[in-house]
């Protein structure tokens, strides 16, 4: 069973057990849960997306290091170009993701309010009512803490580790750092122009060499990458119909921005202290 699909059925299931309750018992507040599904079926529809494309990057990989050994110097570069297309269709449907976690981030803050509000109102509640209430929260709480995070961690220092490690961890943070900022330039181009010429050249690059696919599965692979490509302008689209306009595509870039922005800060001031404390535990030595 889907994950998705999970989540709607806690919540029919939380649903059913408050309507299964005495009229003198009915809770005050009944959490509907529906907006905040859709969020996590879209999410869990790009991500799937994602891990196909990821699958078929590393399928080129392996390619391509064959077409090296083999000493295919011109099918090697073609295959370099398709990884590099589908790299950029990967990264792309990161951005979408991001877009679609912090564009749903509300949706998720209000189920989590509902269900307090009904635990909180709803004293004559079952035991079995509130523990199903209470998972159904948990969930959200962690897809909501989780939202935007797990592409951008932030390196921890643990208290075992050696100066060399502390420096590796501050460099995957500037690593992260470089991430960040590729993202936003993504953005920036989303928000100066349309997404069409982008398709039209990556549908080219990853036409360009069929020989080490059959067809079939060489345009399957074609159609996945542009869609990968056009879901991120889909999503402003989203954003701006339901905000009534281009407002709504507008919010969802500033948030982006915000976002990425802040997560640079971050870092940066997580690489800092990681190298401070590596030279501190060196002196200590």
């Amino acid at each position: 069973m889907s994950a998705a699909r999970r989540q709607r059925l806690a919540v029919g299931l939380a649903l059913a057990l408050w309507a299964g309750a005495p009229a003198a018992q009915a809770p005050l507040v009944l959490p509907s849960g529906a907006e905040w599904g859709a969020c996590a079926e879209r999410r869990e529809r790009l991500v799937g997306r994602r891990e196909a494309l990821r699958a078929a990057a590393e399928a080129l990989a392996l390619q391509r290091a064959a077409a090296g050994t083999a000493g295919d110097a011109g099918l090697e570069r073609s295959l370099l170009a398709r990884g590099e297309a589908l790299a950029d269709s990967i990264e792309r449907l990161s951005v979408a993701l991001l877009a679609e976690a912090l564009r749903c981030a509300p949706a998720a803050e209000r189920l989590d309010g509902e269900i307090a509000a009904a635990l909180t109102g709803s004293a004559a509640a079952t035991e079995a009512q509130r523990e199903t209430l209470l998972a159904l929260q948990a969930r959200v709480r962690r897809w909501g803490a989780g939202a935007g995070r797990a592409e951008f961690p932030l390196p921890e220092a643990g208290e075992g580790d050696p100066p060399e490690i502390l420096r590796q961890k501050a460099a995957y943070a500037r690593d992260l750092i470089d991430r960040a900022g590729r993202w936003r330039e993504i953005v920036e181009r989303e928000a100066r122009r349309g997404d069409g010429e982008r398709l039209a050249r990556e549908a080219s690059r990853m036409l360009a060499d069929q020989a080490f696919f059959e067809e079939r599965a060489a345009m399957a692979l074609d159609a996945a990458a542009a869609k990968a490509g056009d879901d991120f302008a889909a999503l402003l689209a989203q954003a701006g119909e339901e905000a009534g306009g281009a407002g709504g595509a507008a919010e969802a870039l500033a948030r982006l921005r915000g976002f990425l922005a802040g997560r640079e800060r971050e870092l940066a001031q997580r690489a800092e202290e990681l190298e401070r404390e590596a030279t501190r535990r060196e002196s200590e030595r």
